[in-house]
């Protein structure tokens, strides 16, 4: 049994991934498990069982619909909001532990949160759902560089 567990991570380890041949039910696995806890290890160990896409597949993903969002409306906002409607935006920043000397423990960050103010004259539109289509049909991992700000 130890030999065929080892030759079966040797096969996923050096097997060729093509991107055009991939199924949606991993892809899924690999979303749904990346928005429940946001945990690389995870994704990585689910990977490695030939059930879900690797964390950088993912990550190469994400980037992708961004940037085809960012292209096609000029701005990277939630699918979910509504056009035409007056929207604010509240921005702070993440300090954890800022009087540490060293980055172990610490964390700093950004929290951006966008507010749509409806009313009985302005329900707003709805936006255009983009399906992300795969612009590189080589099997090397390829993430497009995001916009400048």
């Amino acid at each position: 049994m130890v030999n065929m567990s080892e030759s079966k991570n040797a096969l996923l380890k050096n097997a060729n991934y093509v991107k055009t041949r991939e199924t949606q039910l991993p892809v899924y696995i690999g979303l749904l498990i990346h928005t429940e806890t946001r945990k690389k290890s995870i994704i990585d160990k689910f990977h490695a069982l030939g059930n879900s896409i690797s964390y950088k597949r993912l990550m190469e993903i994400l980037t992708n619909i961004v940037s085809d969002c960012y292209e096609s409306e000029g701005v990277a906002c939630p699918l979910n909001m509504k056009k035409r409607v007056f929207t604010t935006a509240a921005v702070d920043n993440i300090d954890h532990n800022p009087s540490s000397v060293t980055d172990k423990g610490s964390f700093h960050g950004t929290g951006i949160s966008l507010f749509q103010h409806f009313d009985e004259d302005s329900i707003g539109e709805d936006r255009s759902h983009l399906s992300w289509k795969e612009r590189e049909k080589t099997p090397r991992f390829q993430v497009r560089k995001l916009p400048d700000t």
